[in-house]
């Protein structure tokens, strides 16, 4: 069946038509031809075959059909590309394998729940847009900044009320859950209070968007002046958002990346808007984040050079330094843009735009830029040395190339008037603390990860000491999670399953249960689902009753042995009551109350 649809998506849609609504092509001969997408290039070799539905670049080796082309271009995995393609083609998907009711139910919830927060989001948006436009003090704080208008509804800026329930309360009315809005966390709730409020309040609001182009998630700029309160303000992580995953504006910098060869990346949303509005719309922003892997791997699929252009100061000089590390371990070409001291990109842009523009032009190699720099302070001969080897050698040593890196052996040696085995012996003294580091940050990571794990999934190794008991307590919980995500087409009684779980299970275990992970639960659903594929109703139900029971019996078991210690530590009056106490735990059977 998969095949077939397939094969059927593919005789609907020409390749040379998908590919041309990407790229420019070319006619050629029986073929087309075009600038390859995939890596920068002067001379056409990205050769298109309409005859065999294929594509092949003669430059860096790129080939595939039309869903290749959809994964690579728009970093999307085969099943994404399926979609998008069966929908241009008019192809209806089938289930590719045969699915329980159970499991066709909780894949349909899944996709309607996602449906609705998209919706939701979508809303929150159109009301901050709206917000904007009627608040005078936002507008003419956009306006002092320059940001014109084009850019305000091209990046769908919006302002966020000073209210404590302004958008809470618009979306109950749009009538979205209170569930709802705090999945995607537009709002917080205190506990202690139990009192649910809008997160943002008094900022200009800046829509965080998907590589698909749906809004995700928000950074708000303050505007209330309180020093007490954070100048950004970003969404939490959600169903959708990840900042480790996500640049600001990576949406809208992608396909202008590509086009250029080079990414800009910049620190903050301000810096990234006006420089998309002076003509760069191939500029990113970490928006207050680290740049991480994530990053620089969505990044490559459309260029591997990266010129930053971040603050001057201190912290925005220790960010790039961390940024740059990363990218040349990652074999990217970086570049570094000489920002004014004490400005940023926004403030250079709108002092002098064409200063802006002449220093993208003008970026340097960020290691020649800073060899550059260390050369040129006043510092002595020994100083400048002990800089070199201190601030340019580690970023040196992460050059996998070594004809790039021989070339700055040589620039070192010649620049700083010291012989290249000084330098090459440096940078493999350098290259083993490195590896060290590396290791043991490695180490560090598994362990939290693990110690993480621990805490959140109750039934890993050591989580319950007694493992029947554990294995109980697994599958009732797999069960109660199962049920509950079928919601009306549940088969039991799911809240009688949680009831008995509340009863029956120590306090902070049954917490630990209640509050694990949506992954962890997903594993156990899939785990239960796949156990019962077969099984009746009344199965189930008898598995349910008989786990209930089991656990029942260790529990009471439990306290009889617990009780038969104390007896010994105790006097006389005591032991009376002990007794009477185990007295009355024997007689209790499962299903009934303890009788006096």
């Amino acid at each position: 069946m998969k095949n077939q649809q397939v094969d059927e998506i593919k005789n609907r849609i020409k390749i040379n038509d998908l590919i041309s609504e990407y790229i420019k092509v070319n006619k050629a001969g029986s073929g087309f031809n075009a600038l390859c997408p995939f890596h920068n290039e002067k001379t056409p070799s990205f050769s298109i075959s309409p005859q065999m539905g294929i594509y092949k670049c003669f430059g860096c080796g790129e080939s595939g059909d039309i869903f290749t082309f959809v994964q690579k271009y728009e970093n999307v995995d085969f099943q994404k590309a399926l979609e998008k393609l069966a929908k241009k083609a008019g192809v209806k998907l089938q289930e590719y394998k045969k699915r329980t009711p159970g499991e066709v139910a909780y894949k349909k919830q899944q996709e309607l729940e996602k449906e609705i927060l998209l919706n939701l989001l979508k809303d929150a948006t159109k009301h901050f847009q709206i917000n904007l436009f009627q608040n005078e003090d936002a507008k003419n704080y956009l306006k002092k900044r320059g940001v014109k208008e084009k850019v305000v509804k091209d990046f769908k800026l919006g302002y966020a009320k000073e209210g404590w329930a302004d958008l809470k309360e618009y979306l109950e009315k749009k009538g979205y859950t209170q569930e709802q809005i705090l999945k995607v966390g537009l709002v917080k709730k205190n506990e202690e209070k139990n009192r649910v409020y809008d997160r943002f309040r008094q900022r200009i609001m800046f829509p965080i968007f998907s590589q698909s182009g749906d809004v995700i998630a928000y950074s708000g700029r303050d505007l209330s002046g309180n020093d007490k309160v954070a100048k950004y303000l970003n969404s939490p992580q959600t169903l959708f958002f990840d900042k480790s995953d996500i640049l600001y504006g990576f949406y809208q910098a992608k396909t202008e990346a590509r086009k250029r060869g080079y990414f800009i990346l910049v620190e903050g949303q301000m810096d990234l808007i006006m420089s998309h509005q002076t003509g760069f719309e191939n500029t990113v922003a970490t928006s207050g984040t680290s740049l991480t892997q994530k990053h620089l791997d969505n990044m490559s699929y459309f260029s591997k050079k990266i010129i930053f252009a971040f603050d001057s100061d201190r912290a925005g000089i220790e960010a790039a330094f961390r940024g740059i590390k990363l990218a040349l371990k990652n074999d990217f070409d970086v570049k570094i843009v000489d920002i004014q001291k004490g400005k940023d990109p926004a403030d250079m842009i709108l002092e002098d735009q064409n200063s802006w523009k002449n220093s993208i032009s003008e970026a340097k190699n960020f290691i020649d830029f800073y060899i550059g720099k260390t050369l040129n302070t006043n510092l002595s001969i020994k100083d400048k040395v002990k800089e070199m080897e201190e601030k340019i050698l580690p970023f040196v040593a992460q050059i996998e190339n070594p004809i790039e890196k021989g070339k700055y052996i040589s620039k070192i040696s010649k620049g700083f008037d010291v012989k290249e085995s000084f330098v090459e012996d440096d940078l493999k003294k350098i290259k083993e603390i490195l590896k060290k580091q590396e290791a043991e940050d490695y180490n560090n990571e598994v362990k939290n990860v693990i110690m993480e794990r621990k805490k959140v999934d109750i039934f890993s190794k050591n989580n319950i000491i007694d493992k029947t008991k554990k294995k109980i307590l697994k599958q009732l919980s797999s069960i109660y999670f199962w049920q509950k995500s079928l919601s009306e087409n549940s088969f039991v009684n799911y809240d009688e399953i949680l009831v008995f779980l509340r009863k029956n299970t120590q306090k902070d275990i049954f917490q630990k249960i209640i509050r694990l992970k949506e992954d962890v639960k997903k594993d156990l659903i899939f785990e239960v689902e796949e156990s019962y594929t077969n099984k009746e109703r009344h199965a189930i139900e008898t598995d349910i009753d008989f786990l209930q029971r089991r656990l029942f019996d260790i529990n009471k078991k439990e306290k009889i042995k617990n009780l038969q210690k104390e007896l010994f530590s105790t006097d006389k009056k005591e032991k009376e009551k002990i007794l009477k106490e185990i007295d009355i735990l024997n007689k209790t059977k499962y299903g009934q109350k303890k009788t006096d």
